[in-house]
């Protein structure tokens, strides 16, 4: 399945809008539930596969990102999503910050990102960060690369206690395969 492309930032088919001589942090989102342990599933695959000067994390909530990050970072970020279409989807993000506009004036950086659904954050506690309110404290704080990639698996069910479905386990392969390709050829 072909992944969404947006104009101003190039399609899955272009070189990599990431600078490949900076350190290279890959961060699964995920939990050991279900189809939810698409994101550290990836990083399992990734960290046996790949030898070189990469670092990857796994994440229990998207705020544990927030002390990895620093602005100079070749940066991928691996997390499970509910589409209704099932696949691998590569989202290259460049953010353009204005230091006049207020947190909460912030828009998605991409028509990718602004496709996404996040849900609103409806508590005052940071335990509860959606992924794009983390992106955003991030930006706002200097601590997110100016571009990046946003690496999303469609998964079917997240139950607790059970395990990974076989069509989530074939796009989660997909999904290091590409990372891997992508790195690699950097």
């Amino acid at each position: 399945m072909k992944s969404p492309e947006t104009s101003h930032l190039g399609s899955e088919r272009s070189e990599s809008i990431v600078a490949t001589s900076l350190p290279t942090l890959v961060v699964g989102i995920g939990s050991p539930h279900g189809d939810d342990q698409a994101g550290w599933e990836v990083i399992k695959q990734l960290s046996d596969r790949l030898v070189g000067d990469f670092t990857f994390r796994k994440a229990s909530v998207p705020h544990d990102i927030l002390d990895w990050l620093h602005s100079e970072l070749n940066l991928h970020i691996v997390d499970a999503s509910l589409d209704s279409e099932p696949g691998v989807r590569r989202h290259a993000i460049r953010q353009q910050p204005d230091p006049s506009v207020q947190i909460n004036q912030l828009q998605p950086w991409s028509a990718d990102f602004a496709e996404m659904t996040f849900p609103d954050v409806r508590s005052s506690s940071s335990h509860q960060l959606d992924l794009l309110s983390v992106l955003k404290l991030a930006s706002i704080l200097g601590k997110l690369p100016n571009q990046f990639l946003l690496w999303t698996v469609s998964i079917e069910l997240s139950c607790k206690n059970d395990g990974m479905g076989t069509g989530t386990a074939s796009r989660v392969s997909e999904c290091a395969d590409r990372i891997a390709n992508e790195l690699q050829n950097a």
